[in-house]
C-alpha cells in the first residue's frame, strides 16, 4: 500500500469531478444507508484496518474489507501481451510491480462498490487515518461522525460530480504551498492534487475510474487519474 493516508482532509483540499448526483440526501442516517466503505487490506494489515473502521462505524455506516493485490500474483508479461499494461510509459520501472498491485486493488474495490446496491462509496486503504478535528472542522458540529462529515462534504458539491478526493499520501504534503490566507488558516493547494488514496464515488463516476483502471495501464492509479482529468472534467 501506500504511505500513510490522511482520510477525510477538509473540503478545501477535495478535488471534485462532474457527473450527475443521484437522489438528494436527507439526514445522515439516510447517507449511511447508501453508503458503502471499502478498505483496500493486506493479510498482514487486515486486524488493524477492522480496528480502525470499528472506531469510524456509526448507526447504519456499512463497511467491506477489500484484499490487496500481491505482487506475486502478477504476470507482467502476460498482462503486455493482452493489452492491459504498457510498461513503456512507466517512469519508475522499480515500482511497475508495486504499483500494478495498488491499482489492482483499488481497480478490485471499484468493482464491487459498483455491483453493490448503494449509490456512494468511500475507498481507503489499509495505512489511513483521520486528521484530527476534521469532522467537527467539516460540518461546524461539536460531536460529529465520519458519515455527517460526508454529508457535509456532499452537500457543498456542484449538482453534477464525479468523485472527491478525501485524503492523500502524506509523501507529497512538502508540495504544499499557500494560495490564500483567510483568519491565520490558508487554503491550500498541491501539485499532487489528484494522488488521492481516499475518495468518494458515485455508480456513475466509478464506471469511469473502473474502465481507466482495465485497460493500457501506465501509471499506478492516482498518476492514472492525473493524466485523463479531461475525463472527469
Amino acid at each position: 500500500m501506500a504511505m500513510t493516508t490522511a482520510l477525510l482532509l477538509p473540503l478545501m483540499l477535495a478535488r471534485v469531478h462532474s457527473i450527475w448526483t443521484e437522489e438528494p440526501l436527507s439526514t445522515s442516517a439516510d447517507l449511511a444507508k447508501r453508503t458503502v466503505f471499502l478498505g483496500i487490506a493486506m493479510p498482514d494489515a487486515v486486524d488493524r484496518l477492522s480496528s480502525f473502521m470499528d472506531k469510524m462505524a456509526h448507526g447504519d455506516t456499512h463497511y467491506e474489507i477489500v484484499p490487496g493485490t500481491n505482487i506475486s500474483t502478477i504476470n507482467l508479461k502476460h498482462l503486455q501481451r493482452v493489452g492491459r499494461v504498457d510498461v513503456k510509459h512507466y517512469t519508475r520501472p522499480s515500482m511497475i510491480y508495486n504499483e500494478l498491485a495498488t491499482t489492482f486493488a483499488h481497480r478490485d474495490a471499484i468493482a464491487r462498490f459498483m455491483k453493490s446496491d448503494y449509490d456512494y462509496g468511500v475507498i481507503f486503504e489499509d495505512d489511513a487515518q483521520m486528521v484530527e478535528g476534521t469532522f467537527s472542522m467539516t460540518t461546524g458540529q461539536e460531536k460529529a461522525t465520519l458519515i455527517d462529515a460526508i454529508g457535509a462534504i456532499m452537500e457543498k458539491l456542484p449538482e453534477e460530480w464525479h468523485e472527491v478526493n478525501l485524503g492523500r499520501c502524506e509523501a507529497y504534503c512538502n508540495l504544499e504551498k499557500d494560495m490564500v490566507e483567510i483568519s491565520k488558516k490558508s487554503f491550500l493547494t498541491t501539485q499532487n492534487g489528484w494522488c488521492a488514496h481516499a475518495y468518494l464515488l458515485s455508480k456513475k463516476g466509478a464506471r469511469k475510474l473502473f474502465e481507466l483502471l482495465s485497460d493500457n495501464i501506465t501509471a499506478s492509479n492516482d498518476k492514472i487519474k492525473r493524466m485523463n482529468k479531461d475525463v472527469f472534467e
